[in-house]
């Protein structure tokens, strides 16, 4: 589970999509904010949900993912893909990724952004207010929480070779939190 973290703590790090026209204050991102909270708690609820259908022992299941840890590491690789598309297009969204996943026909996480993506629709956010965390010279983040599921999340803004940037992203801790909650098996190897 510690490998999980790791690789998806990094991998929230990439995430940050850029904006022309900057505030200091991520009331003016409440879109995109709502996006990203969405998309990432119908990711971990797909996961949890994913995780505790896994054979309770091993034995003669033929599925290609049949322990925890395999399913962290694919998910793992899912993230990657996801993000990959999203990075790509400063105008996209996670909706959009997932739209776009699920669209091709046979690609190999087609069926899992389907799933996330009725998930995804289902979610109602309801966020908590935004607390400042950190400011330094040409950087900000507050930390809120979204209070159905209870996972912490981060906003960041930043100015990054003369321009601003933003990213928003589960605290490791809490999303982590929520997974061992949530997760009924994981025989870990």
């Amino acid at each position: 589970m510690r490998k999980f973290a790791v690789i998806l703590g990094s991998a929230f790090m990439m995430l940050a999509g850029s904006c022309s026209s900057l505030g200091d204050s991520p009331y003016r991102y409440a879109k995109e904010i709502d996006d990203a909270v969405k998309f990432y708690v119908a990711e971990v609820d797909y996961f949890i949900q994913t995780a505790n259908s896994l054979p309770k022992a091993d034995g003669d299941d033929l599925d290609a993912i049949s322990t925890y840890d395999e399913l962290c590491e694919y998910d793992d690789e899912m993230m990657n893909a996801f993000e990959e598309i999203y990075l790509e297009d400063d105008d996209i969204t996670y909706k959009k990724v997932l739209e776009r996943v699920a669209a091709l026909d046979g690609a190999q996480y087609a069926g899992d952004a389907a799933s996330i993506l009725e998930k995804y629709d289902a979610v109602k956010t309801d966020l908590s207010k935004y607390e400042r965390h950190d400011v330094k010279s040409g950087y900000e983040s507050w930390i809120f929480v979204e209070k159905n599921s209870g996972i912490k999340f981060i906003f960041e803004l930043a100015t990054e070779s003369g321009k601003k940037v933003w990213s928003c992203y589960p605290e490791e801790d809490s999303y982590f939190e929520y997974i061992d909650n949530g997760v009924e098996n994981k025989d870990e190897e």
